[in-house]
């Protein structure tokens, strides 16, 4: 798989996950069938998306370790939030999935977005080039 097809595929499966995270956060009714349902696929694409992130090299002049930057620690914690709120779920422990679920969604989706928006980054070629 190509560098391009790879970076595609992270930005298609990140993509969905702004709006996603927005009704999840703001719009649906906690609790209902499209909360959870919604939800899932929310889960889904961003697992996949840091998952996808770990093929893709940090900048040269952010590397952190070979290939690993400061935004691949992120993808870690995504994945450790995403794990996180399925044990608090199963514990029934909704604070605590509530609070893991919007501090991922800032943290992860909304600033991690926001760097990809600086000189030099991807989204910043496609937008403004």
């Amino acid at each position: 798989m190509s560098y391009e097809s790879i970076r595609t595929l992270h930005f298609f499966t990140v993509c969905p996950c702004v709006l996603l995270g927005f009704f999840q956060l703001f719009i649906i009714k906690k609790s209902s069938n499209l909360h959870r349902i919604n939800g899932r696929i929310y889960v889904i694409l961003l697992s996949l998306s840091a998952l996808i992130s770990f093929l893709l090299p940090a900048q040269v002049g952010e590397r952190l370790a070979n290939h690993f930057g400061a935004l691949h620690l992120l993808s870690i914690a995504t994945l450790a939030t995403l794990i996180y709120r399925l044990w608090s779920l199963k514990r029934g422990d909704i604070k605590a999935h509530r609070r893991s679920m919007s501090w991922l969604y800032f943290t992860g989706v909304i600033i991690a977005g926001a760097f990809t928006l600086a000189p030099g980054r991807f989204l910043n070629e496609v937008l403004f080039h």
